[in-house]
């Protein structure tokens, strides 16, 4: 068959769908008018093949005589690919009608109908049908008189009948996609809040427990994309509506949140299977050979009988999986002594925009001194909150709740920058043996736009890179060690320092030394205390000893006391950190000291 001539056939007895007009030996009908138009807008010869008034489409297209048959529905429906072109409700099912591709079809017209077919609105398949309507009673196709009344009636009531049908269908889809999440089938948080209207009472509200599953899909979202953070909430939603009973309600309420409304009854252990869904979501990366593993920690609230503010259930369970994740467990029960906490957050959590808008948030600088003679030789950017009714808060009171609402990078960028004033302000480019180093959240510095953020910000001051020190800690999340070590990369070959924090305490090992381009490494100070015992001697010793092995300069943070400094100083340790010495300062205080003591020492 020619590529632009298509072969069809036709359903004689579909009217006015599609039918066999005797006065015109030919098809005629609201699906012939359609091919019509398509043909001469897309370029195709469209012919009805042994148009003859027999139905012939069987025959034709179990041996591909045919690219297409149309009128297909009711009793004959071919397996093939089909263009659905009408749609309508009879006797309380849907009924459709459309075109059936042959095995002889052209990929292209395929591609081409189906995306015609699509672009013609309802009204106009509905104004095709009642055109076709009037045109066969005019010509004498129907009978004439009351029987052909009946039918014009019949057809526009056909017509009718689609648009309505449609109508529905389209209110019941819209109304489905406002209280379903697109991407795991879960309901919404809509759909949540309708159901527990329904479900929940006075009488059974106790017995209730709410689960919130929170899990890391940002951190996927920044090193994957969207997509693949999307494919994770799906595989983690399956999972968790699995464990949803008939008087349960799972829903995905936020873009890393998903809760379970969970009927309890007396049992409030949830131990066997809370830990099986937390291993089965973790399992992701394993189980689709993914490149970077999913987490998820869940917090668990129980309802009280006067708990009616759904909201409000939802934020204590939220808080309490936030909490297991900064804890590093599984999960969390959210007790009496849980709630007060929360509540004084949340008070802090309205406050966030309005601390940022005025300044609140300011650096305060903690000095390193030289182990040898004390003269300052470094220092650390630290963050305080001047909060005008609570007074000066320290990090541990606001820095988990800005984790939550997602504001901790914006707070570690306005560090940034303001580190990056106070050195051009107090060295220029002239520069010195000081340097400045700097924290990041994880999920900062996971980021793969992490080091364009960065210099964007540093390019606008004029100071020696040299100066800053960023701080890398390592977790047990190893999911992302490409990323931090390719940021890694870029911000060496930028200039940047890095030390590995925490050396001695938790993740960081020896390891990391060989991951990253490490230039300095600050021992924890559980580490730097135990300098008073024989054994943590030699261990602070061996590291101190490679360290300097592999030009690698040692920290000591925490010092506090003449007989820990002693030992330090006996081990060769480079500068240390402690309230023996400064404590974490404002910036005006900061840079008076830096006047008075600042001795150079090359880090």
């Amino acid at each position: 068959m020619a590529e632009n001539t298509i072969y069809v056939s036709g359903n004689p007895e579909l009217y006015p769908v599609e039918y066999y007009d005797d006065a015109k030996d030919a098809f005629a009908g609201a699906i012939p008018q359609l091919l019509e138009d398509f043909a001469e807008k897309n370029g195709y010869n469209i012919l009805y093949y042994e148009a003859d008034g027999k139905d012939r489409r069987e025959h034709h297209f179990e041996n591909s005589q045919v690219d297409a048959v149309s009128g297909v529905g009711g009793e004959y429906r071919p397996e093939g690919q089909t263009v659905t072109v009408f749609e309508t409700e009879q006797g309380g099912r849907e009924v459709s009608y459309g075109i059936t591709f042959t095995q002889a079809a052209p990929e292209k017209f395929k591609e081409d109908l189906a995306k015609y077919v699509d672009g013609v609105s309802e009204s106009e398949k509905t104004g095709l049908l009642v055109a076709a309507g009037a045109e066969g009673h005019q010509s004498g196709t129907v009978s004439k008189g009351a029987a052909g009344v009946i039918l014009v009636l019949g057809i526009l009531v056909l017509a009718l009948g689609v648009l309505l049908y449609r109508s529905r269908r389209r209110v019941r889809r819209n109304e489905q996609k406002l209280v379903e999440d697109r991407a795991t089938g879960l309901g919404n948080k809509e759909y949540l809040e309708n159901y527990y209207r329904q479900l929940v009472n006075d009488q059974n509200r106790a017995m209730y427990c709410m689960y919130y599953f929170h899990t890391d899909t940002k951190r996927l979202q920044k090193l994957s994309g969207q997509q693949e953070a999307e494919a994770a909430m799906r595989y983690a939603g399956k999972i968790v509506a699995e464990y949803a009973g008939e008087a349960d309600i799972p829903a995905r309420i936020s873009e890393n949140g998903i809760v379970l409304l969970k009927l309890t009854g007396r049992d409030r252990d949830p131990a066997a299977w809370i830990h099986s869904a937390i291993e089965r979501i973790r399992a992701y990366a394993r189980q689709y050979d993914k490149d970077y593993d999913m987490n998820v920690w869940v917090g668990a609230y129980s309802l009280k009988k006067t708990d009616r503010n759904l909201e409000e259930i939802i934020v204590n369970a939220r808080q309490s999986a936030h909490m297991a994740r900064r804890e590093n467990v599984d999960f969390r029960f959210c007790s009496e002594e849980l709630l007060g906490r929360f509540r004084e957050q949340r008070v802090l959590e309205g406050d966030i925009e309005r601390a940022f808008q005025n300044g609140e948030f300011q650096m305060y600088i903690q000095f390193y001194a030289d182990t040898q003679d004390g003269n300052v030789t470094g220092a650390e950017a630290l963050t305080r909150w001047q909060h005008p009714a609570k007074g000066l808060l320290a990090p541990g009171a606001f820095l988990p709740i800005l984790e939550q609402t997602g504001d901790i990078e914006r707070l570690d960028f306005l560090i940034l920058e303001r580190a990056c004033t106070f050195l051009e302000r107090n060295f220029g480019k002239e520069g010195g043996n000081f340097f400045l180093s700097c924290n990041f959240s994880r999920t900062s510095f996971v980021a793969p736009d992490f080091v364009q953020k960065c210099k964007n910000i540093i390019d606008k001051y004029e100071f020696d890179r040299g100066l800053l020190l960023f701080e890398l800690t390592e977790s047990p999340d190893t999911g992302d060690t490409a990323q931090i070590r390719e940021n890694a990369r870029k911000l060496t070959a930028y200039g940047i320092k890095l030390a590995l924090d925490d050396f001695g305490e938790g993740y960081t090992s020896f390891r990391d030394l060989l991951n990253y381009p490490i230039t300095t490494l600050k021992l924890d100070k559980i580490l730097t205390d135990s300098v008073t015992s024989g054994k943590g001697c030699r261990i602070v010793r061996s590291i101190i000893e490679t360290g300097h092995a592999l030009s690698v300069k040692c920290l000591a943070e925490g010092v506090e006391s003449e007989e820990v400094l002693q030992r330090l100083k006996e081990l060769s340790c480079d500068a240390v950190q402690g309230y023996m010495f400064y404590y974490p300062l404002p910036e005006p205080e900061a840079e008076d000291i830096l006047a008075e003591k600042w001795k150079p020492l090359q880090i």
